[in-house]
């Protein structure tokens, strides 16, 4: 992270184009980078998912002084950086709710805990796995787009209310309806 950090702190002077650069995982950050990737206003794009999926593993094999420093949104967030989730698909399974139960409780698929302090809100939670990745806003993203396939839902049901007092139900929850250009294009 720290090298990537460097290069865009070094190509920042090269350019004067509007820039959608942007960190891929962020998967350990020390206190240290925070300010400087704040200053890039570059956007962070993590896998909070990753602390589900891997999280027993993470807490194995991180050394201690490090678990701090895993997947660190709330920070980051506090940091002033935009930050963005995704699933890493196909290296996991794209449902969404996977992340965003994991940005909520920050627990493992073992039950354990991986830096509480870290823990997001459901509002942020969701808002971090909506937001468009290039941190510019949804006209760009769609300008960008060449598929139909991939411009961004106007609404999506769930067949549940989400409620983080009832965190285990997010891992339940389905999408009922897909709207998109004032049209059903999903129902469950």
């Amino acid at each position: 992270l720290k090298a990537a950090v460097n290069a865009l702190e070094s190509a920042t002077p090269l350019t004067t184009r509007t820039r959608t650069d942007r960190i891929e995982h962020c998967s350990e950050c020390p206190d240290a980078l925070l300010p400087r990737i704040a200053r890039l206003g570059v956007t962070v794009v993590t896998n909070p998912g990753f602390l589900y999926l891997s999280g027993d593993r993470y807490l194995a094999e991180t050394k201690k002084d490090r678990v701090p420093w895993l997947y660190r949104m709330r920070s980051l967030i506090e940091a002033g950086i935009p930050v963005a989730a995704g699933s890493d698909a196909p290296v996991t399974d794209p449902n969404p709710m996977t992340g965003i139960y994991s940005a909520v409780t920050r627990r493992s698929q073992g039950g354990n805990e991986v830096n509480t302090e870290e823990r997001l809100g459901l509002e942020q939670a969701l808002t971090m796995h909506s937001r468009p990745v290039d941190g510019k806003g949804r006209e760009n993203l769609r300008a960008r787009q060449v598929d139909d396939k991939f411009i961004p839902a106007d609404l999506v049901l769930m067949d549940r209310p989400l409620n983080e007092n009832e965190p285990e139900e997010i891992l339940k929850t389905k999408v009922a309806m897909t709207i998109r250009g004032g049209e059903v294009v999903y129902e469950a």
